[in-house]
């Protein structure tokens, strides 16, 4: 359920489901599970939508996030396993659907991207030590900056150029997203670097807008760990 452009609709048709269930004594508590991510402060003003037009209390209602979902799923490891859910190899919703838009957008605005290798900027971590960070050796990471270090600039200028603000969002969410299954993923993958291949290959699998754009996928990919979006950065060891 996409709650940035649906939760209205939603409500719409779902609060005279409630109040019908709340005025026949069938119903004391509310809660309900997005597949999505909850931004900012869109729970509580769900919260408060539901909990005054059904007259319920607000802590009576509760609207958890697919961030929730994934942290009771680890906090209790054993309903994984019971149910034989490959929690970890799950595709990555949240980055594939949010990437598909980005990238076909992007493809749209500026087509093939082949732009000059440039200079790495004084406020990121450096790629070599970015490297060490995260435990991926040269000739790993060779092939991808020669090949994808160019289009660094030219994904960046789409990404903040203003009329791409919502773009930017859904990006920075795929960003969160893989941040925070990255570590499991390196855990079970045995490394940065296939923990990185795993990501991509199920971003693939999923998605045909995905694979119909496969080297602006790897582009952007590549863009996110150089841009020390994605992995650890000198940031972290501070």
């Amino acid at each position: 359920m996409d709650w940035h452009h649906n939760s209205g609709k939603v409500l719409d048709s779902e609060i005279p489901r409630i109040k019908h269930l709340v005025d026949s004594k069938g119903l004391d508590h509310y809660l309900l599970f997005a597949n999505r991510r909850l931004g900012g402060n869109t729970d509580d003003k769900i919260v408060s939508r539901i909990a005054e037009e059904c007259h319920l209390a607000t802590p009576d209602v509760y609207i958890a996030g697919v961030e929730v979902i994934d942290d009771l799923l680890v906090r209790y490891s054993d309903i994984p396993k019971r149910h034989y859910l490959e929690l970890l190899t799950a595709p990555l919703l949240i980055t594939r659907d949010n990437l598909a838009e980005v990238i076909e957008s992007m493809r749209v605005a500026i087509g093939t991207t082949g732009e000059e290798p440039i200079d790495e900027p004084v406020k990121r971590t450096l790629l070599k030590r970015k490297n060490e960070l995260n435990g991926i050796r040269e000739e790993d990471i060779a092939p991808l900056r020669k090949r994808y270090l160019k289009d660094t600039s030219t994904i960046a200028d789409f990404l903040s150029s203003p009329v791409n603000a919502e773009l930017l969002d859904k990006y920075n969410e795929a960003v969160e997203e893989l941040n925070i299954r990255l570590p499991s993923l390196i855990a079970l993958h045995g490394g940065f670097m296939p923990a990185w291949h795993a990501i991509t290959d199920i971003m693939m699998n999923h998605d045909e807008t995905l694979r119909r754009n496969n080297r602006l996928v790897h582009a952007v990919q590549f863009y996110m760990y150089w841009n020390c979006d994605f992995g650890r950065s000198d940031e972290d060891e501070d």
